[in-house]
This record gives structure tokens, C-alpha cells and sequence, in this order.
């Protein structure tokens, strides 16, 4: 079981992108709203996620939270570049794929934070 200093930066990044995910799975993503709700995530990301260390995990909770911890950095780096094309696309076609390939990494994104918070780490 993490403890609860990890816990709380999970709980914290699952709701921001929850929100995140609810903006893109509305039908006409306004992309103001997109960048609104992305860059607190991004904040979050940056500051509280990507900085924890299994330094204070006992040792059989350490190697599952590495492996776990290392595939949430790589979902958000894909998330990024999905954000990144899907505001870049021109093309109605090019944006629904992208669309649903940001919807995609994002609820992978998810699982692993809820994999994260649930007790079976």
C-alpha cells in the first residue's frame, strides 16, 4: 500500500484529468476549455508526479510502484503529443482520429492512476 503522500498526488492528478477527459468526450471539444483543464493537469504532472520516489515504499510495494510510475510518465509524454496533433490537425478525418487516440491514452492514463490508489499494489 503506497502511503498516503503518494496517495494524494494520484488522487489529485485523477481528478484533474478526469476533468480532462470529460472535456474531450464532449462532441464539439472547445479548445479553449482543452487548454484550460490541460494545464493544471500539466502543473500537477510536472510538480507533484513526475517528482515522487519510491524512497519511502517498503520494498515489496517499490519495484510494482516503479513499473506502474514508469508507464504513467510514458501515457502522459503520449498524451501530450496526441493533445499536441489533435490542436494541429486541419482536417475533420485527421481530428477524430486524434481525438480518439487522446481519449484512448488518456483512459490508460487513468487506469494506471486507479491501479495506482487501489490496494492490490
Amino acid at each position: 500500500m503506497l502511503p498516503r503522500s503518494h496517495t494524494q498526488q494520484y488522487e489529485d492528478f485523477l481528478k484533474l484529468i478526469r476533468n480532462l477527459q470529460k472535456i474531450l468526450a464532449e462532441p464539439q471539444a472547445d479548445w479553449r476549455s482543452l487548454q484550460a483543464a490541460f494545464q493544471p493537469a500539466q502543473s500537477v504532472y510536472e510538480q507533484k508526479i513526475k517528482t515522487l520516489t519510491s524512497e519511502n515504499l517498503a520494498v515489496d510495494v517499490a519495484s510494482r510502484w516503479q513499473s506502474i510510475q514508469t508507464e504513467i510518465l510514458r501515457a502522459w509524454r503520449l498524451l501530450q503529443t496526441e493533445i499536441v496533433f489533435l490542436q494541429a490537425s486541419r482536417s475533420r478525418s485527421t481530428s477524430s482520429s486524434r481525438l480518439t487516440a487522446a481519449q484512448e491514452r488518456l483512459q490508460k492514463l487513468i487506469d494506471y492512476c486507479e491501479l495506482m490508489l487501489s490496494t492490490s499494489l
